[in-house]
């Protein structure tokens, strides 16, 4: 699934509106595309806003809540 599926798919999930945040997985792990490394994160973060999603991309290894302050330094 693509960053610009996997958003609508996921307000799908949420009764068809934004809400709490989205964490997406298995982005970035290893290098087997033709892309650069963090591309899948900022389709992510692009198609996570135009919906109006919260989205959380923290740098490997970065710890956070997702109810307190969510990483905001791009990659």
């Amino acid at each position: 699934m693509t960053p610009e599926q996997g958003v609508p798919a996921r307000l799908d999930l949420q009764g068809g509106a934004p809400g709490g945040v989205l964490l997406p997985l298995h982005w970035g792990t290893f290098r087997l595309a033709l892309h650069a490394w963090a591309e899948p994160g900022e389709w992510t973060r692009d198609a996570a806003e135009e919906a109006c999603q919260v989205v959380a991309l923290p740098r490997l290894g970065e710890p956070f809540e997702p109810a307190g302050k969510l990483p905001g330094e791009s990659w």
